[in-house]
């Protein structure tokens, strides 16, 4: 230790600001000579069935099991990628929901466990019927060329609105 003290004067007395800097090191250099969190040992065992063959083999029969529908649901995703350029609004709202479904089925295989099957989801039935719209035709004259209306048209006519202004004048007295 007095060899330390020794270099740590001499350090000072030449080299000043420098020596924060080599403190700094020094501490870091024994810092990584410790062993770190993941090295100190724990009281727990890691799971073991995690890193056993039982387990590999199990996740892979369970990719195999469900190989065929996440190819389908795959193909069925590319096929609306590939639909959605020309798509209509109603046929984009149709699509919109199935990637919907698609996305529950793939929420649900993750979370299936081994040994289990991907049962069908039933859709809840609605408690109403929708009620057809009725149809409205206006009267006289609707088939209207669009580029001979002007905003002014839209707007109707502006009626004039009257405001009386009273205006003060002076009154000039003989006294004045």
């Amino acid at each position: 230790e007095n060899s330390i003290d020794a270099v740590d004067s001499l350090i000072e007395r030449h080299l000043g600001r420098e020596k924060s800097a080599l403190n700094d090191a020094r501490d870091r250099i024994q810092s990584a000579s410790q062993p770190t969190k993941l090295e100190i040992p724990r009281d727990e065992m890691p799971n073991l069935d995690l890193v056993s063959e039982g387990f590999l083999d199990r996740l892979e029969s369970r990719l195999l099991r469900h190989q065929d529908e996440l190819f389908s649901l795959h193909e069925e995703m590319e096929i609306i990628s590939d639909k959605i350029d020309g798509a209509e609004p109603n046929e984009l709202v149709e699509m919109a929901d199935r990637m919907l479904e698609i996305e529950r089925k793939l929420s649900r295989i993750s979370r299936l466990n081994a040994g289990e099957a991907l049962l069908p989801r039933k859709k809840p039935t609605r408690p109403y019927e929708s009620e057809s719209i009725e149809e409205f035709t206006p009267d006289g004259e609707w088939d209207i060329d669009e580029s001979a209306i002007t905003a002014e048209d839209l707007l109707g006519e502006q009626k004039a609105v009257l405001r009386p202004l009273v205006i003060l004048q002076p009154v000039i007295s003989e006294e004045e």
